[in-house]
């Protein structure tokens, strides 16, 4: 038991005695008073015939009063419900009590001394020597309180027999002292005696009180550290279970873990190794952490981690850095460093994540929006180009068809014709840049189209083509002319890389991509195509940057060719990657989404040849342009057809209803996308259809630019006609609507 809980059941056990004292005193209080009355009755009875009647009834007034007053005290005292509370309170009142009580007896020495009868003042004498007695036998409780008492009521008379100087006076009076002395020395004998007695009593209690108390203690921290071990051994088993869960956890993590104390890795889950290069045999305890670093950033990084170490909160906690495996290949990576404590030492504890992945996506989106900015530019060009190449195509067609074959002119018409399919080309590779260039897709098989494409590039080339094609290639929905670009562009870019000669070989296989793969596509079914050449490869440096425009490292490239593949197959869903080491060629993968149960179109050049025999009737020619109005006119009146035209959608819609009415409908309606300052294309529909829901109505424009010419079907229009045109495609078009419409 400590010291303050021993001075508070000290200071306890003090007042329990105080209270106990209090208690007795006026335990006694009622007989004492009764008997103090009684004593009083005789007193004035005897000396009654000595002394004044009125002093006698006086004083016994004053007595009687005194003591019933301590009587009803007593009775108060006994019916307070917080006496023990109290104490000091009715302590006070019963010495004061006490102190009136002895005063009245102590006058009672002057008031009722008879100096001519020696009877009546030894009676007296002998009366208060009894009132004395009797207060050491009810007082000696409190020391105050019988010390008082005795005092007040001996000393009057004491003094008086000694004021009376004659020797039997002075005897009584030295008498009466000793028996005061003797008194006080027996009331302190017993107050010494009941004190002692009440401590003991109470000692008693506060020792059983405390054994109890230090036994349910026992028991109670008995019963504690019961619990503590059992808590202990829980805890035990569960640290047990949460390391092995942490552990398992730390293992699955996507994120390389490495704990290092100093620079010394004292712990590595498996994705560490395995993206550092070491295997779970490997002692790394030894390693320097700070060697796979590449050495520019060991200096801010160590220094990061010695500071994170150190416990400074204001440490950076987020780090990028270039990382080095065991044999010295570098990969970019993001690290969070927190200081913990591992194995009872401080340590840091490395999240790593590899960035090469992150980081080829960040590129691929990068050279996306390099390409979105050119085809701005690239398809307002396009678009105006285009159409003035529909009237120059369009008139060397007819001027064609005009022209014997033996003709001087006909070679020239035909080289004139050949020039302009090449700035169609041009045309269509400029609006691949563009934001709207959207291939015009249909179902196909890739086939033909990669063998055709790339044995028409080599001709007259020392470079030679193997072909390794699935037999069951799925089809894919593709612009076919866009992409016979890419193949072009991709085999042009390997037979500049052999200059020597060499062989290209082109696969084409099935391809099922799965999540996490790693490539910028959505899980699907895909076709796979990879053209490889023996060339000098490209330097790591450049390889972020093929698919850049205009950059090459050839004298002679453009720049165009890889960037132009680049901005098709990502219009197509897919994706292209680039896989090239110097001295060992390169190698390029395309990635198509396929349609495994897909239908294959007709080809366009098929559908040409056959040259199935027209209808004939009126077809609405609406363009602003007035000279592509003339040429497709021409081409309409060659073909057997009699042309109406009109500048907007207004004028048309105003024909078309007049012709409607007339009972000499158009066959067919072809109509231009784009008119600056009238109505176009989408506005017009909605009215044509309005007033003939049969209506025939072919689309066309010079720039893909709108969601329209991509899927026309969906806005009411029958076909789509992309400028520039020739007569060719203006009769495939013109049977694939009318078929075998007979004329009005």
């Amino acid at each position: 038991m400590d010291k303050t809980n021993r001075q508070n059941i000290r200071r306890s056990r003090d007042e329990l005695v105080d209270h106990e004292t209090v208690h007795l005193l006026y335990s006694h209080a009622r007989n004492a008073n009764i008997s103090t009355l009684l004593a009083a009755a005789v007193l004035v009875f005897v000396q009654w015939q000595v002394i004044s009647h009125t002093i006698l009834v006086g004083w016994l007034g004053f007595i009687t009063a005194v003591s019933l007053y301590r009587i009803a005290q007593s009775y108060w005292y006994h019916r307070d419900p917080q006496q023990i509370n109290r104490t000091q309170y009715w302590k006070k009142g019963y010495i004061l009590s006490t102190g009136f009580s002895a005063l009245g007896w102590g006058s009672s020495g002057l008031l009722l001394f008879s100096y001519d009868s020696l009877a009546h003042q030894t009676f007296l004498i002998y009366v208060l020597a009894g009132i004395a007695a009797g207060g050491v036998a009810t007082l000696s409780m409190v020391r105050l309180v019988y010390t008082l008492h005795l005092l007040l009521v001996l000393l009057p008379t004491t003094f008086h027999f000694y004021f009376l100087a004659d020797k039997l006076h002075f005897a009584i009076g030295v008498l009466a002292t000793v028996y005061l002395f003797l008194l006080l020395r027996i009331a302190g004998s017993m107050h010494d005696t009941l004190r002692d007695s009440l401590n003991l009593r109470f000692e008693n209690v506060d020792l059983v009180s405390i054994l109890s108390e230090a036994k349910q203690k026992a028991e109670e921290l008995n019963e504690e550290l019961k619990i503590e071990i059992n808590e202990r051994k829980k805890g035990e088993q569960t640290l047990r279970e949460s390391e092995e869960k942490y552990r398992m956890l730390i293992e699955i993590m996507p994120q390389a873990i490495v704990i290092i104390q100093g620079r010394k890795p004292v712990f590595a889950n498996k994705l560490a190794l395995e993206i550092f290069g070491f295997s779970e045999t490997d002692d790394i305890s030894e390693i320097d952490i700070m060697n796979l670093v590449r050495e520019s950033e060991r200096d801010r990084l160590g220094h990061y981690i010695l500071e994170r170490i150190s416990g400074r909160d204001d440490a950076p906690d987020h780090y990028y850095a270039t990382l080095k495996t065991s044999i010295g290949t570098r990969f970019p990576a993001e690290l969070y460093a927190r200081k913990i404590i591992y194995s009872g030492r401080s340590a840091v504890q490395l999240i790593i994540s590899d960035m090469s992945e992150r980081k080829k996506m960040e590129e691929e989106i990068l050279k996306v929006r390099k390409l979105e900015s050119i085809g701005v530019f690239a398809g307002g060009i396009a678009h105006d180009f285009n159409n003035l190449l529909t009237g120059i195509l369009g008139n060397i067609t007819l001027a064609k068809i005009s022209t014997p074959k033996e003709d001087t002119n006909a070679q020239w018409l035909e080289e004139a014709h050949e020039a302009c399919c090449r700035a169609k080309g041009l045309t269509q590779q400029l609006l691949t840049f563009s934001k709207g260039g959207l291939p015009v897709k249909k179902a196909a098989s890739l086939n033909e189209l990669i063998v055709n494409s790339a044995l028409f590039v080599l001709r007259g080339s020392n470079v030679k083509c193997e072909f390794d094609i699935a037999p069951d290639l799925w089809p894919v929905e593709v612009d076919e002319g866009q992409f016979v670009q890419v193949i072009n562009n991709l085999v042009i870019n390997g037979d500049q890389a052999m200059p020597e000669g060499g062989i290209i070989r082109i696969r084409a296989e099935n391809s099922v991509v799965l999540s996490g793969s790693g490539l910028s596509l959505v899980k699907g079914d895909y076709v796979r195509i990879a053209v490889q050449d023996e060339g000098i490869g490209i330097h790591e440096k450049y390889q972020s940057k093929v698919f850049d425009p205009y950059f090459s490292t050839k004298e002679k490239g453009s720049g165009l060719g890889l960037a132009i593949s680049y901005s098709i197959v990502q219009n197509h869903g897919g994706c292209i990657i680039l896989d090239s080491e110097v001295g060992l060629g390169t190698r390029f993968f395309i990635y198509l989404p396929a349609l495994p149960d897909g239908k294959i179109q007709e080809g366009v050049k098929e559908r040409a040849e056959r040259k199935k025999p027209l209808a004939s009737g009126h077809i609405l020619v609406v363009d602003d342009e007035e000279m592509i109005r003339k040429v497709v006119g021409n081409i309409l009146v060659h073909l057997g057809f009699d042309p109406v035209f009109a500048a907007d959608g207004d004028e048309a819609i105003t024909l078309y209803q007049k012709a409607a009415i007339s009972n000499r409908r158009f066959q067919m309606v072809i109509l231009d996308l784009t008119i600056p300052g009238g109505k176009g294309g989408r506005e017009t529909i909605k009215e044509l259809l309005e007033i003939d829901p049969k209506a025939k109505v072919v689309v066309a424009s010079g720039y893909s630019n709108d969601p329209i010419m991509a899927d026309y079907g969906s806005y009411g229009f029958s076909a789509v006609l992309t400028k520039p045109f020739d007569i060719d495609e203006i009769r495939l078009v013109i049977e694939d609507v009318l078929g075998d419409t007979d004329t009005d």
